[in-house]
């Protein structure tokens, strides 16, 4: 397994790159949900360039490096009452693996809105071996690689 340690200008420079993947598309969001405790900060980062509210979801698919057979759900959303049917809404996490914790978060999310007709996806990295790819990632990572973040020490 290679560790990574990333400092926060390589963070500003990921979610920079996936906001102008988002520019680009001429996409707009009422909402970006962040995965908590991971997608928090690039999630805020997002959302005040987007000018779009900010929410925040509760997933747990890894703990101690290790997978979770079943996520721990903690189905906190803040702001849960204020997504109206229709809302965009762009799900932020710092890494997808499998896309476990995405998918999850959607889940949610369409109870609140089942019609929901925009829940995109973004994320700092993508494992390249991930079933599920998200709308916008800045970098692909070997599934050898495990990094941290610098939120995370």
């Amino acid at each position: 397994m290679t560790d990574r340690d990333l400092g926060w200008s390589k963070i500003q420079h990921l979610t920079e790159k996936v906001f102008e993947q988002i520019k680009n598309g001429k996409k707009k969001y009422d909402w970006v949900v962040s995965i908590n405790s991971g997608g928090l900060v690039p999630g805020v980062m997002l959302s005040k360039k987007l000018k779009a509210k900010h929410a925040v979801i509760s997933i747990n698919h890894y703990k101690d490096k290790k997978k979770n057979e079943s996520p721990e759900r903690d189905l906190y959303l803040s702001h849960i009452g204020f997504i109206k049917p229709h809302h965009h809404i762009l799900v932020v996490d710092n890494v997808i693996r499998t896309g476990g914790s995405v998918l999850a978060a959607i889940e949610s999310l369409k109870k609140v809105d089942p019609d929901a007709r925009l829940i995109e996806t973004a994320s700092l990295h993508l494992n390249v071996k991930s079933k599920y790819k998200p709308t916008f990632f800045a970098e692909e990572i070997s599934s050898d690689d495990w990094i941290e973040y610098p939120w995370e020490t």
